[in-house]
């Protein structure tokens, strides 16, 4: 049997929204899209409040961007060119 995927934004509980959430198996893989070539850090401070609100469910999360480098940005966040996707 195929498992389903479900893909949502969510806003958490103090407001911060989260682009991309997909669902799968009881866990949720945060996104984020950016802009902006260049990642930076700061890129992933959505990605960690809704970690702290859902907790164990959240996988790590990725900041995708027009760039061509892929990083790590925060511990549990990765930044991924588009065309790595």
């Amino acid at each position: 049997m195929k498992e389903q995927k479900t893909c949502q934004d969510i806003t958490t509980c103090i407001g911060t929204e989260v682009d991309i959430v997909i669902e799968t198996a009881g866990s949720l893989v945060p996104i984020e899209v950016k802009l902006s070539a260049t990642p930076k850090p700061a890129f992933a401070s959505s990605i960690k409040i809704f970690r702290e609100d859902y907790g164990d469910r959240v996988l790590p999360g990725y900041v995708v961007h027009p760039g061509d480098v892929s990083l790590p940005l925060t511990p549990g966040v990765t930044a991924l060119p588009f065309a790595e996707l």
